[in-house]
C-alpha cells in the first residue's frame, strides 16, 4: 500500500460503523472527512473497499446497535414497543483487508466527524426512535451490558 492510499484510508476509518460499513458518498460522515470521488475510487482500486451495497441491519428486539469501534463508542436506537425492525443501510463495505486495517487502526478523535456519524444514524431511524450513546471500555467489543447510556437529543431533521 502506498503512502497516499494509507493516508486516505486513515481518513476513511474515522467513519466506519460496525467494523465494516462506510456511509455512501454525499452523506454527512463522508463530507466531514472530505474524501473526494477520485480518492474514494483509489481505495477501491487498492482492494480496501467494495462498491456500494445495500445492507440490512436487524434489531435485537426493540434495539439496534451501531458500534463505532475506533472511537470506542456505541449508539443504541430504541423503538418502544417494536418486536423487531430493520434498517436499510446504504453504504460501502470494506474488504477483508480493510476490516483488518480498521481492527488495528488508530486515529485522532474529531468531534465534528463523530457528530456527522450521529446525524447519519439519526437520518436512518424513524422519528419515534430514541437514541443513546455509551463509551465502550478498552478490551470490550459487542457486549453492551452494564454500559452507562446517555440519551442523544433528536434534532428536527425531517
Amino acid at each position: 500500500m502506498d503512502r497516499n492510499v494509507a493516508e486516505l484510508f486513515g481518513r476513511l476509518q474515522k467513519i466506519v460503523v460496525n467494523g465494516s460499513l462506510v456511509p455512501f458518498q454525499g452523506t454527512e460522515p463522508m463530507q466531514a472527512i472530505g474524501l473526494k470521488h477520485d480518492e474514494f475510487l483509489a481505495l477501491g482500486e487498492a482492494g480496501l473497499l467494495n462498491s456500494g451495497n445495500k445492507s440490512k441491519l436487524a434489531s435485537d428486539g426493540d434495539e439496534i446497535y451501531f458500534f463505532l469501534h475506533g472511537r470506542r463508542k456505541v449508539v443504541r436506537a430504541h423503538m418502544q414497543g417494536a418486536e423487531r425492525y430493520g434498517l436499510n443501510l446504504d453504504g460501502h463495505l470494506l474488504t477483508t483487508a480493510g476490516e483488518q486495517l480498521v481492527a488495528v487502526g488508530d486515529f485522532s478523535h474529531d468531534e465534528a466527524v463523530l457528530n456527522s456519524i450521529l446525524v447519519w444514524i439519526e437520518h436512518l431511524m424513524p422519528t419515534k426512535a430514541s437514541l443513546f450513546i455509551a463509551d465502550v471500555p478498552a478490551g470490550r467489543t459487542a457486549d453492551t451490558e452494564g454500559l452507562q447510556w446517555a440519551e442523544l437529543p433528536r434534532r428536527k431533521l425531517r
